[in-house]
């Protein structure tokens, strides 16, 4: 499988990756389906069929773009004309949608390149800045640091530079090694 392309989320004028997801109720920030969109895969890269960009404005927790992977795209969606997005997607920015997640959202800067693997979303253990942005009702209630614990956890993973890090715990196939990359959950405190 080919590492996937993460959501990102804006907080405080940084750019994030979006490594996990924990809702306390109901789903994800954003689900297509919710709006009767039917989304099919936009790249190898994105088999999920979307892709959304998020801002934090005043303790709110907005989308402010989405790519969509549909064969009959809307000419409109909230209140943004449709555009061509990457590999053939339907883009619609800028929008200003207010999302009421309830949840925790683990997001991440400065990926650490030694660390890549061809699976799924990157967990936030593979980047050097971590922080858990915690919601309820779409309102932001509290942010965690977790880079500590993204060290410690890459320590733990014997994730030292210049090496494939699946190769490190002793095993030439990353699959075998019950690896979570492919879902974007994570236990809270994870990092």
């Amino acid at each position: 499988m080919t590492a996937q392309i993460s959501d990102s989320v804006c907080y405080k004028g940084d750019w994030y990756a979006l490594a996990g997801i924990r809702p306390r109720r109901g789903g994800p920030p954003f689900d297509p389906s919710l709006y009767d969109l039917r989304v099919r895969p936009i790249t190898t890269a994105c088999w999920r069929g979307y892709v959304c960009s998020y801002e934090v404005n005043d303790d709110r927790l907005e989308l402010v773009s989405v790519d969509l992977g549909v064969s009959d795209p809307p000419a409109e969606l909230f209140g943004a004309p449709v555009s061509q997005g990457a590999f053939g997607s339907a883009r619609y920015e800028p929008i200003r949608v207010p999302q009421p997640f309830d949840g925790g959202l683990l997001i991440a800067s400065e990926f650490l390149p030694d660390l890549y693997a061809h699976m799924g979303p990157h967990p936030a253990w593979k980047y050097k800045h971590v922080f858990e942005l915690i919601f309820a009702d779409g309102h932001l209630a509290e942010v965690l640091d977790h880079s500590l614990d993204a060290v410690a956890r890459r320590a733990a993973e014997g994730a030292l530079p210049g090496r494939p890090w699946w190769r490190r715990r002793g095993s030439d196939d990353p699959r075998r090694l019950g690896d979570p990359s492919f879902d974007r959950d994570y236990r809270p405190g994870s990092g």
